[in-house]
């Protein structure tokens, strides 16, 4: 227990020590979409610790929060849903690092005066911060990498998580802090925080899963189409809470057909094929084309029974907008859009497609089947096999309607909305999904430069960029919280914490003025040029009788 007047808190290890801990299942609850599913589980099978905000939301043991102001903003709701209280021993303030030491600001905030007083106020090493304990600090671009760092190094061995997803969205039950704390700390998408986890899960030998299994979707598409790409991830997650994975299936390694007739209609037809076995030949798994957007929740689609078939599709009669008379279609009438099943919306189970795409190229070279009969029958498959059961709303080829198209799909190479104008009846639409994902982050500006650099995209998108995209925050400090209800108490403290981090910055300028070159070549010449002159002096006796005794 470490104790600074009336201040009393205590180390994170002697903590898990003391309380056993380690050996329980804990649940990290974080703010992403998955959070609002929380009602499917029964949570008191876990140990539970909730990430900054969430314990507004919900009951935990422990509640993690690394930012003063963020227990300033919930101080109404951790006596009352939170056992402990785990901060760093520098905690954050306005989502930056300090020097202000946890004991030092006990006093300032009563929440924290109670939970030390009841021996409930637990710290650690935060990486950014100086150390004082005699474990490694804690590492981590977000909460939640931090906290399973933590976990790992205190030697627990089952971790999951809710709410802690990719993208860049809160649940709908914080979008309150939208402007406030989403994203702050500069990057475009939580997804960073995966490839941490993983690390911390081979480095402890720890077992790690999300409670909710994330849909799994690949897209194929070529670096070309990246920026529609980036709106339809963005469409997808907009309209969703459950967890999603989009895996960008680019410059795969696909072998090309010997006969011309049988190359595929853009560079990336053949990577669904690939898909069973990026999957791990393991659960399900949604196939999209990139020049899509989404309007109704994917976990409706994922949901779709098998019913015993290995991959399901829809099934269109319709000829498309655009594609009357075999317009738009430079290869010959029938070579990109056959009526009957449409193979450009997949579920598959890849627990049963044992697909290997060497074998399936072969069976062109071999002149096995066609390249129509491969991609519109997909004959490499039993007929009993395949499901003509996904509704063609999930496949809107050339139209949308308000309320019933689930899934649209510019299947009209030439009037894609992002290449030009000339698509008068979904262009709109396309561009309004574009604004939103741009303003939400979802599309990095630097992305759709080097497309419009390249003339893969019209010039104009990167214009209506910059109008829309999040303004930087040029400030030092972050933008203050003036919700409705902040009262006089909670700005006093405020300033305070101000005036305390300009104090210790200040004083690490003089500390660092101080010991500069420049300062004591000053303070010695012209400042105490006596006592300089007389140490060099002393120096040069000193030197002196060396050599006479020498």
């Amino acid at each position: 227990m470490l104790k600074r007047g009336r201040a009393r808190v205590k180390y994170v290890y002697d903590w898990f020590a003391d309380e056993g801990l380690a050996g329980a299942e804990w649940l990290v609850l974080g703010k992403g979409p998955s959070f609002s599913l929380r009602e499917r589980f029964d949570l008191r099978s876990f140990r539970t610790i909730s990430l900054n905000h969430v314990v507004e939301k919900q009951a935990v043991d422990v509640a993690h929060i690394i930012d003063l102001d963020v227990v300033d903003d919930c101080q109404g709701s951790l006596e009352d849903n939170a056992q402990w209280l785990l901060m760093p021993f520098h905690p954050h303030v306005y989502c930056r690092a300090s020097e202000l030491s946890l004991p030092d600001i006990i006093p300032t905030l009563p929440v924290l005066q109670r939970f030390s007083e009841r021996g409930r106020l637990i710290w650690y090493d935060l990486h950014t911060g100086k150390q004082h304990g005699s474990h490694p600090a804690a590492r981590g671009t977000f909460s939640a990498s931090v906290v399973v760092r933590l976990l790992g190094q205190l030697g627990v061995k089952s971790v999951r998580t809710l709410g802690v997803d990719g993208g860049s969205n809160y649940s709908q039950q914080f979008q309150y802090l939208n402007e406030k704390t989403l994203l702050v700390n500069g990057h475009s998408s939580f997804d960073v925080q995966f490839k941490e986890i993983s690390e911390t899960r081979e480095k402890y030998g720890m077992s790690y899963e999300k409670l909710v299994e994330p849909i799994r979707i690949f897209v194929g598409c070529d670096d070309s189409q990246m920026v529609a790409g980036k709106v339809l991830e963005y469409s997808i997650r907009k309209h969703t809470n459950h967890p999603v994975e989009v895996f960008f299936m680019r410059n795969m390694p696909v072998p090309p057909p010997k006969a011309k007739k049988n190359r595929p209609g853009t560079g990336f037809s053949f990577n669904r094929f690939l898909i069973p076995k990026l999957a791990g030949y393991r659960g399900k798994a949604i196939y999209l084309d990139a020049d899509m957007l989404v309007f109704e929740d994917i976990e409706k689609l994922w949901n779709i029974p098998m019913d015993g078939k290995k991959v399901l599709c829809s099934s269109q009669t319709e000829i498309p907008k655009g594609w009357e008379g075999g317009k738009n279609n430079d290869l010959g009438p029938g070579r990109y859009w056959t009526p009957g099943r449409q193979m450009s919306v997949m579920l598959m189970d890849c627990d049963r497609l044992d697909w290997d795409i060497d074998e399936i190229v072969k069976g062109l070279d071999d002149e096995k089947y066609s390249y129509k009969e491969l991609m519109a029958k997909f004959c490499i498959l039993d007929e009993e096999d395949i499901g003509d059961t996904i509704p063609n709303e999930w496949n809107c080829l050339e139209w949308f309607e308000e309320g019933r198209s689930c899934l649209v799909h510019f299947t009209v190479v030439p009037t894609q909305p992002w290449k030009n104008d000339r698509n008068e009846h979904l262009g709109e639409v396309w561009t309004n999904a574009y604004k939103e994902a741009v303003a939400a982050g979802a599309v990095p500006m630097e992305l759709i430069q080097e497309l419009v650099d390249g003339k893969h995209i019209k010039p104009s998108l990167l214009e209506l960029a910059k109008e829309v995209a999040p303004k930087e925050n040029k400030t030092e400090t972050p933008v203050r919280d003036h919700r409705q209800g902040t009262d006089e108490a909670s700005e006093l403290r405020r300033m305070l914490w101000d005036t305390m981090i300009s104090d210790y910055t200040h004083r690490r300028e003089l500390s660092r003025i101080s010991s500069s070159v420049g300062w004591t070549l000053e303070n010695n010449l012209i400042r105490r040029p006596f006592n300089f002159s007389l140490r060099v002096a002393r120096a040069g006796a000193r030197r002196i009788r060396h050599l006479v005794k020498g």
